[in-house]
């Protein structure tokens, strides 16, 4: 066989398996952006109930440059009274190296007042003070989405380039057949 031959059916072979490999790169980034930052809050608004909790104390919690806000909440669910730690940030535990955002959060409870909070029916001592979701959480999958639906274009361009040399080869190959009979 002709090594350009070769190369002609290798190369597209090549990029066909490096957009599979990018396109699910792609999907997997976005599947655990989803699962880690965007579903934990819808889980929260759609599973917690709703309740009044009362803040008993609040702090910026630091650990080394990063920082945190931390409550310290009550509230009564299902005819029990609960006492409970809830931070700024959600289900998310995290910190951020973002002291001036956590201490606005801060600065929007006040100590004795009563404010809305979301509490796991399964495990009532998880309370949720303060849903993280907004739209700019899905900014970050912008680019991903993007690349995924280029590349999941050029893998149907890939597919059909290869299809058509294979189509072109059997048709090729039929030919001889009938030129050499």
């Amino acid at each position: 066989m002709d090594k350009s031959r070769i190369i002609q059916t290798g190369r597209p072979l090549f990029l066909f398996i490096l957009q599979i490999i990018i396109f699910i790169a792609c999907i997997s980034f976005i599947e655990f952006f989803y699962y880690t930052n965007i579903y934990p809050d819808k889980h929260v608004k759609e599973a917690y109930q709703q309740t009044q909790c009362t803040i008993l104390q609040k702090q910026l919690t630091a650990s080394g440059d990063n920082y945190r806000s931390d409550f310290a909440v009550t509230y009564l669910f299902n005819g029990a009274k609960y006492q409970s730690y809830s931070t700024g940030n959600g289900l998310d535990l995290a910190f951020t190296s973002d002291r001036q955002s956590q201490e606005d959060i801060l600065a929007q409870f006040d100590i004795g007042q009563d404010y809305t909070c979301w509490v796991s029916p399964k495990h009532p001592n998880r309370v949720v003070l303060v849903l993280r979701h907004s739209w700019t959480s899905t900014f970050p999958l912008l680019i991903p989405t993007i690349v995924a639906l280029i590349t999941l274009y050029y893998i149907f361009q890939s597919i059909f380039i290869v299809f058509g040399m294979t189509t072109q080869k059997i048709r090729t190959l039929k030919n001889r057949k009938k030129d050499d009979v």
